[in-house]
């Protein structure tokens, strides 16, 4: 499911070493141009949710705090949408079934509000979180919620 977007960008910022200095990471997820106008969110309706989980190797095995996420626009619409981002680590690798979905609560919310998407296909998306997320190395949890409204013909 998380290839379908071609790519999820992290900033992962505060990734101490020996010397606890700060440092920014950008780490890309996917690969390919086939993908579809699902993930994060499907552009078309404006109403959705996805989850995606993303190994430990695709985040290069690396733990520090994400301050932003970003997302590939897959129209050329310029779209107005409200959403929600949660995180949260797991020990999750994949899914079971279309119903095996995380539960979420407050506690894993980074980001609220709307965003106007700039209507170029392929272009950049990043959403400042306004909770960084406290990173630990093992797999992360991905949820996107877009509660723009109802369906629209």
């Amino acid at each position: 499911m998380k290839r379908f977007f071609l790519f999820a960008i992290m900033c992962i910022v505060g990734l101490f070493g020996s010397l606890n200095a700060q440092t920014q990471v950008d780490i890309s997820v996917g690969e390919g141009t086939n993908y579809q106008q699902v993930i994060p969110n499907q552009e078309y309706y404006n109403y959705s949710v996805s989850h995606q989980i993303y190994t430990a190797d695709e985040m290069q095995n690396l733990s520090g705090t994400i301050t932003s996420i970003a997302f590939k626009q897959a129209s050329a619409s310029v779209l107005a949408r409200s959403l929600s981002i949660y995180m949260l680590n797991t020990d999750k690798e994949s899914f079971s079934s279309t119903s095996d979905w995380f539960a979420l609560t407050a506690d894993n919310l980074v980001y609220s509000g709307s965003v106007t998407y700039p209507g170029i296909k392929d272009g950049w998306i990043t959403y400042e979180l306004s909770t960084p997320f406290e990173y630990t190395g093992g797999n992360l949890a991905v949820c996107v919620y877009d509660n723009t409204g109802s369906w629209v013909n």
